[in-house]
């Protein structure tokens, strides 16, 4: 049986260069996001990948599929459309915004974040599992690194990522408890070569130094394909939860408002 791997928010940034390093290895990939446009353009790049490196007989599947994740309904219909077919689910779909809580314009934010980062990942997570089983397959859901500590103006983003990092760990213990054999990778990405700053706060940049979307995606399906609970990308990463494991909190969320 043909298997897929479902790659959400796979049009740009660490999501396409996830679907791009799957494909590189000859997996079939869904390429799940909203705009039908930033789809196609990822599937003619990824299904040009697949030409150059393979044979027609070996050649992967590139599909799309437009699908808005804080729709649950249609969350449904892709599960339905892949039940039974699919080996990796990539929750990589996510939003975030700066700001003050305060904010008269916050509230549509807050709710938007929380729809994105939260509620999906955990439905699509849910709603896969029992797939990934049947297959020994993969569940591999994108937290960041702000989610270790309460960020300032990144309050409601860094929140969400806590979310998933200590959901994403919760599933992969129950994995082990119900003798599911499907892995859980999280990964905390630190601040990564894509839009997502420049949609967070138009005209702003973190002082953190950015790397490169396709090394993230090497050592994510690295790790994935390792069985590995988890991925902290960088030395740079890995000192700074050890700084907040060290002094705590507050001092660790005034270093984070002044990186982030």
């Amino acid at each position: 049986m043909k298997t897929y791997a479902i790659v959400t928010g796979g049009s740009e940034g660490i999501g396409f260069a996830i679907a791009k390093e799957l494909v590189q290895r000859g997996r079939n990939v869904v390429v799940v996001a909203r705009s039908e446009e930033r789809l196609a353009n990822a599937q003619q790049a990824l299904q040009q990948i697949a030409q150059d490196r393979f044979p027609d007989a070996a050649r992967p599947e590139v599909l799309l599929h437009v699908t808005d994740v804080t729709d649950a309904a249609a969350c449904i219909a892709l599960h339905t459309r892949f039940a039974g077919q699919t080996d990796i689910l990539v929750n990589n779909a996510g939003i975030g915004f700066r700001g003050f809580v305060s904010d008269e314009d916050f509230e549509s934010k807050i709710k938007a974040t929380i729809d994105t980062n939260c509620t999906a990942l955990a439905h699509l997570s849910q709603l896969f599992l029992h797939d990934l089983h049947t297959h020994r397959g993969h569940l591999v859901n994108i937290s960041s690194i702000v989610g270790a500590v309460p960020i300032p103006t990144y309050a409601v983003y860094a929140a969400s990522k806590a979310f998933v990092t200590s959901f994403s760990e919760a599933l992969r213990r129950e994995c082990q408890l119900q003798k599911l054999h499907v892995s859980v990778l999280t990964v905390l990405p630190t601040t990564t070569e894509t839009n997502f700053f420049h949609k967070a706060n138009p005209g702003t940049t973190s002082n953190y130094r950015r790397v490169a979307p396709e090394a993230l995606a090497r050592k994510v399906v690295d790790r994935m394909l390792r069985r590995r609970p988890f991925l902290v990308h960088t030395v740079q990463s890995h000192l700074f939860l050890s700084f907040f494991r060290l002094f705590g909190w507050k001092v660790s969320s005034y270093l984070a408002t002044v990186l982030y």
